[in-house]
């Protein structure tokens, strides 16, 4: 009865409950998300995908434009990729057009991982590149992603904890459920600082096994940082919002590339 009536005690309670609370989001919630991550079962896992990419194919993403023997280059690369990557994930590469007619937001040139192992690439980023090592690079990055379980961790975290159920009783239905709301998490999140690191880290060893150097990486993360400085002025003098935020799961650029370099310094 006296704490109650004293003021000072109530407000310093209030204050230690909202700290409290502070801490589990910015904390707990993560680890939480990262847990239930590693433990979702492989068929979950393949649910997400599916859900996903039927969801964007009908959305954001049109049949590529590619050609047949452009595409079948593209697939053995990232073949060879995901040999290196390993894990048993039911890797595979789905080229798309990211302008097609009559998407909301076009997600124009792009890349991204599906917790299973899909990988989505637009024809405009393969356009953006000046060659296949580029490709390469983005391919081998985004394998990390899937070995680290980084985008399912993303979606668990922005999610909240009722996602956070599907991984421990592994019910499909439910994961079918939860799963349509991937694609929005996905839009509208991004990996952490800690995620693009290791991502950036297994591309760099794997461009420096192969090409002895990280360059590709470094030249097409730095093209793809201007395009996408250009179009959010484009979108900010015509009075939209711009796209650049869309599937921006690539967070400080500079430091991306000052990391790709430390590791092609230590490589040598």
């Amino acid at each position: 009865r006296r704490l109650e009536s004293r003021w000072a005690t109530a407000l310093g309670a209030l204050g230690v409950t909202l700290a409290l609370v502070a801490a589990f989001v910015v904390f707990g919630i993560p680890a939480l998300a990262r847990g239930a991550a590693a433990a979702t079962p492989r068929p979950v896992l393949a649910t997400f995908d599916r859900e996903t990419t039927g969801f964007l194919d009908g959305e954001y993403l049109g049949p590529t434009r590619l050609s047949r023997a452009r595409q079948a280059e593209l697939q053995a690369a990232f073949r060879r990729v995901t040999r290196a990557a390993g894990g048993g994930y039911g890797y595979r590469l789905l080229l798309r057009d990211g302008l097609p007619g009559g998407a909301p937001f076009p997600l124009g040139p792009n890349a991204f991982a599906l917790p299973n192992g899909t990988v989505v690439m637009t024809d405009q980023l393969v356009a953006l590149s000046r060659s296949d090592r580029e490709l390469v690079g983005v391919l081998a990055h985004e394998a990390g992603h899937v070995t680290g379980r980084h985008g399912l961790s993303a979606v668990y975290q922005g999610l909240g904890l009722t996602l956070l159920t599907v991984a421990v009783t592994g019910d499909l239905i439910s994961a079918g459920t939860f799963a349509a709301a991937v694609p929005a998490a996905l839009l509208r999140g991004g990996y952490s600082r800690a995620a693009e690191t290791e991502a950036d880290r297994i591309a760099g060893a794997y461009l420096m096994q192969t090409y002895g150097t990280t360059k590709p990486l470094r030249d097409i993360l730095a093209r793809l940082e201007t395009g996408r400085r250009s179009a959010d002025e484009s979108d900010v003098e015509a009075g939209a919002g711009g796209v650049g935020d869309l599937l921006e799961t690539h967070p400080g650029t500079a430091g991306r590339i000052g990391h790709l370099r430390e590791i092609e310094a230590a490589g040598r």
